[in-house]
């Protein structure tokens, strides 16, 4: 339980509290699904700036591959609730083709805190006991004596002064490690120490990469409890930048960052991430790098994403070496996030058994890990080991789309035409869908079967619309036979690569 206060949004007559799971018309209980509610929670976070629907959908049914109609029912029900329609709306506007923005103002404020200062005394103290093992006999005390003992247990602690050991003395710029930063002490409630645990909270969500929201909620409730604290702005830009979109609203954020630190090297590490992935600047993104890595060399985010710099350049080996020195600077939250990259980065240097022994490390540290799942199927198709693959898709959900175009059993693709036969299958199932890396998958799956004009074509058409992946496609071994084609070349030289 978290010593945090929980915040709510005011908007035109209404009042939403995420944490309670309400929504309040003039104090009246409004009537709201479920599923209204995610989206609406989801819009209000940003207000302001449009949601992608592949970004709704992919937050709204995580489990399931739904149509775009599913979002927009789901968008009227909320519109009609609201007391809106498509055509007069007040709240929820819909941008053709691409997503929903939430236009109204919007007022962020916090709610009061438990009035019974003797419960939440009780609630704080066992967060300290928890965290001190020396202590956990008194806790097993309190829990067996009950709420009285607790409190004389509370009195006791507060006069022998025993407090949860922690540096209170941060300043707006230090890394805070949620793996290891302590709660906050029975009379530690300033707004820096609330600050920080909100962002230390956000930031072990933020490694799973599988609830970015919830780690952009506690991000900016950072920021209402001390909107001087940097990191704060940090954390914002960095789930920002993993939209993979223009990379305005993380510079924007940056911009706060930096105008609180010149000099803090977490926010250097996510302006040349933005350069990475949104710019596609590489000689800027490198000197952010070196930047970084020279002001926070122990911050895992600068050697990991570094590293992706390097896989593009196609310097696969500095990447690996890159993602262990991230390791052995990483909490354990982060692990899994590091052994998916440094499992991509094994794969561009065509050491498929090695990768997939990390995707495997990082699927057993998170079985939720979005990106290993994909990645161990593809170093196992390159490595000839087809049905494998096929079966590795099958054990794991998140290897969508892939996952959903295998229809057969692995022993189907055994032997020499197992291979031609599951190309066959992906390619015939992605024309059916529009996801976001829809483009990408289509040029490798042309590119594996022969089909050279169609991969160059897919690729073509995911540089014109600056799609996440393509830059990727210089180190990516599925195109080895492409690399010396005079239209892959020109794609190179185009994205900067190559020159």
């Amino acid at each position: 339980m978290s010593a945090l206060q929980p915040v709510r949004y005011h908007f035109g007559s209404f009042c939403l509290e995420p944490d309670e799971r309400r929504l309040l018309r003039n104090d009246t209980l409004v009537d709201v699904q479920p599923k209204e509610l995610d989206l609406l929670i989801l819009l209000i976070e940003r207000a302001g700036h449009l949601v992608r629907k592949d970004e709704l959908l992919d937050s709204l049914w995580p489990e399931a591959v739904v149509e775009e109609n599913a979002l927009s029912v789901q968008v009227s029900k909320l519109r009609a609730t609201l007391g809106e329609t498509a055509k007069e709306w007040r709240f929820v506007e819909t941008i053709p083709r691409s997503g929903y923005r939430f236009a109204a103002p919007v007022r962020l404020d916090t709610l009061p805190r438990e009035p019974d200062v003797v419960v939440r005394r009780q609630r704080e103290t066992r967060l300290v006991l928890e965290a001190e093992t020396s202590q956990r006999w008194m806790w097993m005390l309190g829990l067996g004596l009950g709420v009285v003992v607790t409190v004389v247990v509370v009195g006791v602690l507060i006069t022998s002064g025993f407090r949860a050991e922690a540096n209170r003395n941060t300043p707006a710029t230090a890394h805070v490690d949620p793996q290891t930063s302590s709660l906050p002490s029975l009379s530690d409630t300033t707004p820096r120490a609330m600050a920080e645990q909100a962002y230390a909270e956000g930031r072990a969500i933020w490694w799973t990469r599988t609830e970015l929201n919830r780690a952009l909620w506690q991000f900016r409730r950072a920021i209402v409890h001390d909107s001087t604290f940097a990191l704060a702005y940090v954390g914002i830009a960095d789930v920002q930048v993993m939209g993979y979109q223009t990379g305005v609203e993380a510079r924007a954020t940056l911009d706060k960052a930096f105008k609180l630190d010149p000099e803090l090297g977490e926010a250097y590490t996510t302006l040349g991430f933005v350069r990475v992935v949104q710019e596609w600047d590489w000689e800027a993104a490198g000197e952010a790098f070196e930047q970084a890595l020279s002001l926070a060399p122990d911050y895992p985010p600068a050697h990991q994403w570094y590293a992706t710099l390097l896989m593009i350049q196609n310097r696969s080996n500095e990447a690996v070496d890159e993602l262990n020195q991230a390791l052995l600077v990483a909490p354990p939250a982060a692990e899994s996030s590091i052994l998916a990259d440094l499992c991509q980065a094994l794969y561009y240097a065509r050491k498929y058994e090695q990768s997939v022994e990390a995707c495997q490390r990082a699927l057993d540290l998170n079985v939720s890990q979005p990106f290993a799942p994909k990645q161990g199927f593809w170093s196992l198709v390159l490595a000839g080991e087809t049905e494998e693959a096929v079966r590795w898709a099958r054990l794991y959900p998140l290897a969508e789309p892939i996952r959903s175009a295998i229809q057969r059993p692995p022993a189907a693709y055994r032997g020499a035409g197992g291979a031609q036969l599951l190309y066959e299958d992906l390619a015939r199932y992605e024309h059916t869908r529009n996801s976001l890396f829809a483009l990408y998958l289509s040029a490798r799956v042309a590119a594996l079967s022969g089909n050279t004009e169609e991969a160059l074509s897919a690729l073509e058409e995911a540089v014109s619309v600056r799609q996440f992946h393509v830059p990727f496609a210089n180190a990516d071994p599925i195109f080895d036979g492409l690399r010396n084609h005079s239209r892959f070349l020109a794609l190179m030289r185009q994205i900067g690569l190559n020159d």
